[in-house]
């Protein structure tokens, strides 16, 4: 019932702080997450799942760029690399290309993580929020006047 829902609930569901999620929600492989601090910021603008499945479509004619075992062999090099703390920078996510199309404001706020010395960030999920990870504490940050709410994530124990 939880996999008919939606692709992310059975994970919500699950209990697991961190999982590796496969198929349509409903192969889950439980995680030790990194211990980092984290924000969430939401912008004035909303994006519905199915706008953003239509864009990604839209953007992705000849089909998504990563089976499902690249995308496993990148999902275990990002957490790994954020287990020693080392610094991605943005995050991939096929959502955000055409996201950040339409709304070009991710850009500022990505550079405005970056300068404060955020390990990560990218968009969340199908997207509309967007997120920073932190070797611990709040990003000293000024925030731009469409961001409309942030949300501080200490380390999952």
């Amino acid at each position: 019932m939880a996999r008919r829902t939606g692709a992310d609930v059975p994970f919500l569901f699950s209990g697991a702080p961190m999982a590796l999620v496969g198929g349509t929600g409903d192969r889950l492989e439980p995680l030790d997450p990194p211990r980092l601090s984290g924000l969430i910021a939401f912008p004035a603008w909303e994006v519905g799942t199915e706008n953003a499945y239509a864009s990604l479509d839209a953007a992705l004619r000849g089909g998504y760029p990563k089976d499902e075992a690249s995308a496993r062999k990148e999902a275990e090099g990002i957490l790994s690399a954020l287990r020693e703390n080392r610094r991605l920078g943005f995050l991939p996510n096929d959502f955000a290309p055409p996201l950040m199309e339409a709304h070009g404001q991710y850009r500022e706020l990505f550079a405005l993580f970056e300068g404060a010395g955020a390990l990560a960030w990218g968009i969340t999920g199908s997207g509309g929020a967007a997120f920073a990870l932190t070797r611990g504490g709040k990003l000293d940050l000024e925030w731009p006047g469409w961001v409309r709410q942030v949300l501080y994530l200490p380390p999952l124990p």
